[in-house]
């Protein structure tokens, strides 16, 4: 069909097809519809609102004045009002003045059905959960325990060397720039010690963080001024929160100078003199440490090789286990 354009108040109009056009229809508030202005096939645009030949496309009043147009189009940015002949109902016959004509097809807007609206709400409700547990995936705490590259030497009460043996537990560090993990709460460490042939030595001994203060309570006597243990402080000192741009040491053992032993170390080795506890006493050798950390929703071990073969401090080695098995 050959295209013939008319013209009403200057907006074009091409008979012979439909022109994609949004408007609004100004039968009730708020009331919204899109469609289509298209041409009967004669060539007299009709109105999809309506039905009715179109008469005249002008400019509609401003905000808030009353229009007697049909519906509103868009035109090149412009809002344009359409006025419609209410006594034709398209080119062919002006006297049907009852009928109207019905849309086309392809302007008839399908409406929303419950199963849709089920469909989208079970849909929703799924994403959410997945997104939530990706979320919870992605930041949740995840500990690893190394070795610590600093050493901890300091006089005695009596003077002489001595020094505290320490891994750091710290957070497993995120790649591709994902968010950072939720702290650990409530984070309990403990240490056990086997032979080096894999025997049972030591067990179930609750490790001390670094961090936690002493557990010792200063008293004044009527001739001295002197410390005590605090078993409060030793409950509490168990525990730790660990945040994933804080790394925490933990105290393993404890090596006084020209003392053949070494002993493990915990809140309870202050019960004892000079931190000795005489339960957790190792002679010369070789032992397999195993610390584990037990914090929320999750727990973590490694093992380290310990010897001790001499009286001074620098006769104390601490490396992990595989480095330890791999040099024989």
């Amino acid at each position: 069909m050959r295209e013939t354009a008319s013209s009403f108040d200057g907006c074009p109009v091409v008979a012979g097809r439909s022109l994609a056009w949004t408007y609004s229809t100004s039968g009730g508030i708020g009331e919204r519809r899109t469609g289509r202005l298209r041409c009967s096939p004669r060539g007299a645009p009709v109105c999809t609102a309506c039905g009715y030949v179109i008469k005249a496309i002008r400019r509609p009043p401003p905000f808030g004045g009353q229009t007697a147009t049909c519906l509103v189009v868009r035109w090149w940015c412009n809002a344009i009002g359409v006025v419609c002949d209410r006594s034709r109902i398209d080119g062919s016959d002006p006297n049907r003045q009852n009928a109207r004509i019905r849309p086309a097809v392809d302007d008839q807007q399908p409406g929303v059905t419950e199963m849709q609206l089920l469909l989208g709400f079970v849909l929703g409700f799924v994403s959410s959960c997945l997104a939530a547990i990706l979320y919870d995936w992605v930041t949740r705490p995840t500990l690893e325990i190394i070795l610590d590259d600093q050493r901890a030497p300091l006089r005695g009460p009596d003077g002489n060397p001595q020094e505290f043996y320490h891994v750091v537990v710290r957070h497993r560090p995120h790649r591709l720039g994902l968010p950072s993990r939720r702290p650990a709460w409530a984070c309990q460490a403990t240490l056990e010690v086997f032979r080096w042939t894999g025997e049972p030595l030591l067990t179930g001994i609750r490790a001390r963080w670094a961090s936690q203060p002493e557990p010792l309570t200063t008293v004044v006597l009527p001739e001295r001024v002197t410390c005590i243990a605090d078993t409060t402080k030793m409950v509490i000192g168990r525990r730790l929160d660990l945040f994933p741009h804080q790394p925490e040491r933990l105290s393993v053992a404890i090596k006084h100078h020209c003392i053949e032993d070494l002993h493990l170390l915990s809140n309870e080795s202050y019960s004892h003199p000079r931190g000795q506890h005489p339960a957790w006493r190792l002679e010369n050798g070789s032992y397999r440490l195993r610390v584990a950390v037990h914090y929320e929703r999750g727990h973590t071990v490694a093992d380290f090789a310990l010897r001790n073969t001499g009286l001074s401090v620098d006769d104390v080695a601490l490396e992990t286990w595989a480095e330890a098995t791999a040099t024989g």
